[in-house]
């Protein structure tokens, strides 16, 4: 609650942060080596932002209602 209200107060992109550390999660259950050891510090430190991109015909843009699911076949998906 404080960090929100301080980063309010100072007009930080609040959102921006929240979506980084979105991808930050993401990049480090699945991402490769080079992302978790490159790409993760700077999005943790601020000094680069994340972003994903998402729709599905029935979902739209809502996440949480996603149907597609990937399936590995050997050695692909």
């Amino acid at each position: 609650v404080v960090l929100n209200e301080e980063m309010q107060l100072a007009r930080a992109p609040i959102d921006a942060m929240a979506v980084s550390i979105v991808v930050a999660s993401i990049l480090l259950e699945h991402g490769s080596d080079h992302l978790k050891t490159e790409v993760v510090p700077r999005l943790l430190d601020g000094s680069a932002l994340g972003c994903f991109g998402y729709s599905e015909p029935e979902s739209g843009s809502d996440v949480a209602a996603a149907k597609t699911k990937a399936e590995r076949d050997g050695d692909e998906w």
